[in-house]
């Protein structure tokens, strides 16, 4: 279990920044979501309430809450770029190490065959 944190934390800590700003991000995301009910129901209560002299009051909280509605869309998109695009710079890295090593043990591989071919066989 130890080996696979220190495998998984020598990839993401060169990325802390990314994940640590995702993470902010994230959490803005689940305030601002759970913020918007509660100025709906502010809303739905003025309209309920039928006095006259609410406008300011309802228009005010529509403003709200289509501002939040934007400001969710700007802060969603902002924490699934900051979280998944630096795991793809990862996932790029890791291919391109597995790709090498494979490589190394395709070289050493062949020419092994060759050594056994030419040196063994024929002597």
């Amino acid at each position: 279990m130890l080996s696979k944190l220190k495998f998984l934390l020598k990839y993401t800590h060169q990325y802390r920044w990314w994940y640590t700003g995702g993470i902010i991000f994230l959490v803005l995301t689940v305030w601002t979501s759970v913020t918007i009910p509660g100025f709906i129901q502010k809303t739905i209560d003025l309209i309920a309430g039928g006095r006259a002299g609410n406008e300011s009051e309802f228009h005010k909280n529509v403003l709200i809450i289509v501002g939040l509605a934007v400001g969710l869309i700007l802060v969603r998109t902002l924490s699934r770029i900051l979280i998944f695009f630096p795991a793809r710079l990862i996932e790029r890295q890791l291919k391109g190490e597995m790709f090498q090593k494979t490589g190394l043990l395709w070289q050493g591989l062949l020419r092994y065959k060759l050594y056994r071919k030419y040196y063994i066989a024929g002597k």
